[in-house]
């Protein structure tokens, strides 16, 4: 570990982890994903906290599910918006030209 990660204790660890994965369901997803990547090098650390080590597998796990979601939405989107009519267009962005 190097010295900026020596100054992370496990309290702050703890924090952070729980902020993060909070935060994620304020349709902010992405922090999800960032929750993730910061305690990439910290998970098979042994000093870890078991609790930050668990709100990175339910930040991982809740940042897939939406995503798995959103992309199901996605190309149902895709493929019916024409036959769903009215419905379909008033769900279409359409950015005027100027």
């Amino acid at each position: 570990m190097d010295r900026a990660e020596e100054q992370l204790t496990p309290d702050k660890m703890k924090v952070i982890a729980k902020r993060l994965f909070i935060g994620g369901f304020f349709l902010l997803p992405f922090l999800w994903l960032v929750n993730v990547f910061y305690f990439r090098r910290y998970y098979k650390h042994p000093s870890t906290p078991e609790v930050v080590k668990q709100y990175v597998r339910y930040s991982l796990g809740a940042f897939v599910a939406v995503q798995v979601v959103w992309l199901a939405w996605l190309v149902l989107y895709y493929a019916q918006h024409d036959a769903w009519g009215a419905a379909g267009d008033f769900l279409t962005v359409v950015v005027p030209t100027a």
